[in-house]
């Protein structure tokens, strides 16, 4: 899942740096980078506190995760 679609983000990423949007083309990869660093933070934190990599079982996870509010 998250493979794909960083593959379908770095093929937008490919078609601005050939239509010469190279500023485009690097704020996408900075701001792609940041959002993902940040999902795999998040499902990092999740398997460490509920030792639960299976993604339909973390819906059990939501009550007892603490919000970044």
């Amino acid at each position: 899942m998250v493979a794909y679609s960083t593959l379908s983000q770095l093929g937008y990423m490919t078609v601005a740096l050939g239509v010469s949007a190279y500023a485009g083309a690097i704020f996408h990869l900075m701001t792609h980078a940041f959002f993902k660093a940040l999902l795999f933070l998040r499902g990092s934190v999740i398997i460490a506190m509920h030792h639960e990599q299976d993604m339909p079982g973390w819906a059990a996870c939501a009550s007892t995760c603490p919000s970044p509010t």
